[in-house]
């Protein structure tokens, strides 16, 4: 990881501890809530705008997760795979 992303992580990681982070996130799971019922939907066009609207949030929702995953992995640059046959 670069010297760049490393500094973007630990920009990310603030944020998330931060208040206005947290009241952000309660204000989407609200949101997402509503947007849980497609009872309301009259046309196609509606169900895949809510379906939009949907992924959108889960995906903000999860960012600190998606964070997290992804620094478990193994970076390219440390995986060095043993030559065939040893």
């Amino acid at each position: 990881m670069t010297q760049e992303e490393e500094k973007q992580v630990r920009d990310l990681k603030e944020m998330y501890r931060s208040e206005g982070w947290k009241v952000f996130l309660n204000e989407l799971s609200e949101q997402l809530e509503l947007l849980d019922t497609v009872s309301d939907v009259t046309t196609i066009e509606e169900l895949m705008f809510r379906r939009g609207e949907y992924i959108v949030l889960t995906q903000i929702l999860r960012h600190e997760e998606t964070l997290e995953a992804m620094l478990q992995r193994p970076q390219e640059s440390d995986y060095h795979p043993e030559p065939e046959g040893y």
